[in-house]
Order: C-alpha cells, then sequence, then structure tokens
C-alpha cells in the first residue's frame, strides 16, 4: 500500500510539472508593455497575432515598449531584448524587433542579423511610417497594428 501511494505521488508531480511547462511553454510573449501604454486586451491581442504569425512562418515581430533604454543605444537595448526571448534561435530567425519608448519620444525598428543586409534603413521607416497617423492621434494600438503587419508583409516577401 505504501508503495502505492508513493507511485501516485510521484505520477501527480510528474503530471504537475509537465502542466506548469505547458502553461510556461505558452507564454512566449512577443509583446512586452513594460511602458504600461497598452490595455491588457491590447496586449492579449497583438501578442496573439504576433505567435500565430511566428507560428505559421517561423519568423518573428517582436515588440517591446520601455521607459528607460539603461544607457544603451536603442538597437543594442533592442537587441539585448531579443536575445533573451525563449524564441529558439532567435539570433539566427528573420524577423524585426520593434522598440517604443513615450518617455523617450522613440521609435525604433531593428531587422535581426539575417535581415541586416537585405532591409535598409528606408525601408525601416517606412515599416514605421506605416502606424505614424494612427499614432499622432492617440489611436496606439492600431498603430502599433499597423507597423507589426506592415513588418510582417516585409518579411514575407523576403
Amino acid at each position: 500500500m505504501r508503495k502505492l501511494i508513493i507511485n501516485s505521488a510521484t505520477l501527480l508531480s510528474l503530471l504537475l510539472c509537465t502542466g506548469i511547462t505547458t502553461i510556461c511553454g505558452q507564454q512566449k510573449l512577443f509583446f512586452h508593455d513594460n511602458e504600461k501604454i497598452f490595455t491588457a486586451t491590447e496586449i492579449k491581442q497583438v501578442d496573439s497575432v504576433l505567435r500565430n504569425y511566428h507560428q505559421k512562418t517561423g519568423n518573428h515581430v517582436l515588440v517591446l515598449t520601455t521607459d528607460t533604454l539603461d544607457g544603451l543605444g536603442p538597437e543594442e537595448y533592442a537587441i539585448r531584448f531579443a536575445r533573451q526571448q525563449p524564441l529558439s534561435n532567435t539570433q539566427n530567425q528573420k524577423g524585426f524587433i520593434f522598440l517604443m519608448s513615450r518617455k523617450n519620444q522613440l521609435l525604433y525598428l531593428v531587422a535581426s542579423d539575417p535581415l541586416k543586409a537585405l532591409v535598409s534603413r528606408e525601408k525601416l521607416m517606412e515599416i514605421i511610417n506605416e502606424g505614424i497617423p494612427a499614432l499622432k492621434e492617440k489611436r496606439t494600438a492600431e498603430g502599433l497594428v499597423q507597423i507589426c503587419k506592415k513588418a510582417m508583409e516585409c518579411l514575407n516577401k523576403l
């Protein structure tokens, strides 16, 4: 009887660990709102679009809002952020990191290493400019979605 209890406890522990791993595995956010600009609903919706895109294509668009760059330049900060993400081998995937800071009045788009030679600075500005009208009108979530969709279009063409 005692052996059965131990085996049951071991099985229960294993099931709980597996469940926790599965739940944590689903929490890979592509949208990090550290500056608290967006509502929880907006974050969930945008993150879902970005996650689905990654699952379908293997490419990524990561979004980060922040009120500090920790003394780094925007590109260095964005790349450091991307490398800390739980995406498999982010450095070798095609993607963009979009950095947004109201406090620093900054919009910055960085291409991942495999794209740097393929995407000009003008193209990066074109992608950002897609959402500028909505951002100026304080329709922040709409502007962000427009930028992300334009980035995805660009990735699909490469």
